[in-house]
């Protein structure tokens, strides 16, 4: 009996492979050899691998396929289809048993997939996006044996939509903590940058951070904080001393300066205990 290939439809295809009484069944495995080796071999060669790459994954694709036939563990292969279930079996391979394919997948799939996650309205910058990709693909690998609707790029982007939710609410509750013990904490902090502070004494990292945040709030801020906190000078003697009109001047701008030292702090409020020295309360209507 000889069987057309191209007038077998999948679902027919499916019955007549795990169906062990079916005749010419030969016939049939040959028929799905010639429709679905070539969706492995595309899957290859879009991330950039070789045609003899791809038909050397659909091999070990299809032995597992009839591993699974000799085990009668089809219940997968049936809720997937039997071509989806082809198609994710072979994506898995490319990560999961091919050393050269894996790093090339996983390119593939940055170039494909973290373009999208930076357009998410609740993502703010590179490192929001790098962080969801690198969950989404731990996630993904994880589960990759779990059977699935989608092809690996939109399923992993549906992933990439429940961590970065789940960041930004991990990020919402760290900035209110954050701003709340700022807030709290604020009005008795001494914003200066002490002269015996010892940069060797923090980890690198922190390090970084402080010398960072004290550029950015520039000299003059500086300057002013070191005036009124270190000096113990008051609002009247630093307009003379930086040319302002009057004390009130003077002490505007010193709280300008705070309230910019203060926006920095929310962010990294560790450094806070690095900062050292405390506000004395008592200058604060100088």
């Amino acid at each position: 009996m000889t069987i057309e290939c191209k007038d077998i439809s999948e679902d027919q295809l499916q019955k007549a492979l795990f169906n062990l009484n079916q005749k010419n069944q030969d016939a049939y495995w040959e028929c799905l050899y010639k429709r679905a080796r070539p969706i492995t071999v595309e899957l290859v060669k879009n991330i950039g691998g070789k045609e003899s790459e791809g038909v050397q994954i659909f091999h070990t694709v299809i032995a597992k396929l009839r591993e699974l036939e000799l085990q009668k563990d089809l219940n997968t292969v049936v809720a997937s289809g039997l071509f989806q279930w082809i198609k994710f079996t072979s994506e898995n391979e490319m990560f999961e048993h091919h050393s050269r394919l894996s790093g090339t997948a996983a390119k593939y799939l940055e170039k494909k997939i973290k373009p999208w996650i930076a357009r998410l309205p609740y993502v703010n910058g590179q490192d929001d996006v790098n962080e969801i990709f690198q969950r989404a693909i731990a996630d993904f690998l994880s589960n990759k044996e779990k059977p699935r609707h989608s092809d690996m790029v939109a399923y992993i982007i549906g992933i990439c939509k429940n961590k970065g939710r789940d960041l930004s609410r991990k990020q919402t509750l760290e900035r209110n903590r954050k701003e709340k013990f700022v807030k709290e904490q604020g009005d008795t902090l001494k914003v200066e940058q002490p002269q015996s502070f010892e940069y060797a004494q923090l980890p690198l990292e922190m390090e970084k951070q402080l010398r960072k945040m004290f550029a950015q709030i520039g000299d003059k801020c500086k300057e002013l904080l070191r005036l009124f906190h270190k000096e113990k000078i008051k609002g009247k003697e630093i307009a003379r001393i930086r040319n302002y009109k009057d004390a009130n001047v003077a002490r505007k701008e010193v709280y300008n300066c705070r309230k910019k030292l203060r926006s920095l702090l929310i962010k990294h409020p560790i450094l806070i205990n690095h900062l050292n020295l405390l506000w004395d309360k008592g200058r604060q209507n100088d």
